[in-house]
């Protein structure tokens, strides 16, 4: 188990949080994915691909959770930070956060 095995923390680790808010996002778990989605672009920022794909698609749950204002709130925060400007994901999280 990747996400409680010390051996794999760092990147590895980001990446399983990740795939699991997928999974629930994609079974309309919602707030289970919110959950996970956070704990990636909090606690492993500094991996900026997962960072970024977590920051969108949290945005995206927040919308389908009818909390607008708090998906537009965090892309807000993944835009200011500066860090994720270089990701694939970036300019769907810009255009998500005009688009809200």
């Amino acid at each position: 188990d990747i996400i409680r095995n010390p051996e794999y923390r760092g990147e590895p680790q980001a990446e399983a949080l990740y795939w699991v808010g997928i999974a629930y996002m994609e079974e309309g778990k919602d707030a289970e994915a919110h959950g996970f989605f956070e704990r990636v672009f909090v606690g492993y920022d500094f991996y900026a691909h997962w960072a970024s794909l977590a920051y969108l698609n949290d945005a995206k749950v927040l919308v389908r959770m009818g909390k607008s204002a708090d998906a537009k709130k965090t892309l807000q925060e993944c835009i200011k930070n500066g860090s994720f400007k270089d990701t694939d994901a970036f300019v769907d999280i810009q255009d998500m956060f005009s688009s809200l």
